[in-house]
């Protein structure tokens, strides 16, 4: 198992600037997803660790050995890199078993592919061609060819995009199954924060080139370190409020403040709630604030309701609701929070 560092990765190309002084750090035998928008340098970083790409400062190791450090860099086949790119490029003209085999050495090939095959799950399918594979089984076929070299990385862009939700959710345990048991150090580059949420050991925001928060998954959505990286990890409600030591006070009433033991000054400040700590309620109670429903997102197990709140500022805020509470747009509705908020002074 190898460890993965990028220690201030800069890219550009021409005059535009891709990646800025990235920094991380892949634990050895760990998933890490990079997480960010389109244009945000995701397939770049994949690209470079790769060594498809060199980079023009910075340094970038695998298992300690320097792989790039803008003036010398190791060659593609040479770094111990499985990759599977976002549409699997399988070779049309290959079986599933010639294009796992590809590029082994004979004798070792028939050994090597039986075993990837029954890793994957593609046993009894090692004689069809690509168009004969559904998109998943593809994607299974591309993921052994990657393995077939025993890399002691594996780096996947987006691979599974272009797959209806159902498939994509399946296959995606099913990869991150295979890639623990084989003991390999990952980098998973999504846009898809549920992918990177439920995959991932490790989640990376890449914002504009740059690594904006990194941690694991249930930390970074329970305490992002900003606003920025809230936003980038599951729905979040940003609210105008005033906070005076441990609470503050906002459209949604007096609200206690996780501080995490640091003393923060008083003032105006923006306030973070999940959906989930949101409670709706159909009449009026103490403790709640009328708000008026814009829409509801319905999911079948739960729904996420878009509500405007009567109050001055008309803020909208989402609240996670129970899948079985029909409501109507424009219906009356009473939103109660439930803290503690995290909160950044302005």
């Amino acid at each position: 198992m190898s460890t993965i560092e990028l220690l201030g990765v800069c890219k550009s190309f021409g005059a535009t600037r891709v990646l800025s002084d990235v920094e991380l750090t892949v634990p050895a035998g760990s998933i890490t997803a990079v997480l960010g928008a389109s244009g945000s340098g995701k397939t770049t970083m994949l690209r470079l660790i790769a060594g498809f790409e060199q980079l023009d400062s910075g340094s970038i190791a695998i298992a300690g050995r320097l792989l790039d450090d803008g003036q010398r860099s190791v060659r593609p086949q040479q770094r111990g890199v499985g990759y599977v790119p976002q549409d699997g490029a399988l070779f049309p003209h290959l079986t599933a078993l010639g294009n796992i085999g590809f590029g082994l050495a004979r004798k070792d090939r028939e050994r090597a592919t039986r075993r990837l095959l029954e890793l994957v799950g593609l046993e009894g399918l090692e004689r069809r061609y690509p168009h004969e594979l559904s998109g998943g089984q593809q994607q299974r076929v591309a993921l052994a060819r990657a393995l077939a070299i025993e890399p002691s990385v594996v780096l996947l862009d987006e691979p599974f995009s272009s797959l209806d939700a159902s498939l994509r959710a399946e296959l995606g345990r099913d990869v991150a199954r295979i890639l623990r048991a084989a003991a390999t150090t990952s980098v998973l580059v999504t846009h898809d924060q549920n992918e990177a949420l439920a995959l991932a050991d490790q989640i990376a925001v890449l914002e504009d080139g740059r690594v904006v928060a990194r941690d694991d998954p249930r930390s970074l959505y329970r305490d992002p370190p900003d606003l920025l990286a809230a936003g980038s990890i599951g729905e979040a409600n940003v609210l105008m409020g005033e906070r005076h030591g441990a609470r503050a006070r906002c459209a949604l009433g007096d609200i206690a403040l996780r501080t995490n033991g640091h003393r923060q000054p008083d003032g105006p400040a923006r306030l973070l709630l999940r959906p989930e700590q949101l409670t709706l309620h159909l009449q009026a109670t103490a403790e709640a604030t009328r708000a008026t429903v814009l829409e509801l997102r319905y999911h079948g197990h739960d729904g996420l309701a878009h509500v405007v709140l009567e109050h001055p500022n008309r803020e909208t805020v989402l609240a996670r609701v129970s899948g079985e509470l029909v409501l109507e747009r424009g219906q009356e509705v009473w939103v109660q929070a439930s803290g503690p908020a995290h909160a950044w002074t302005n």
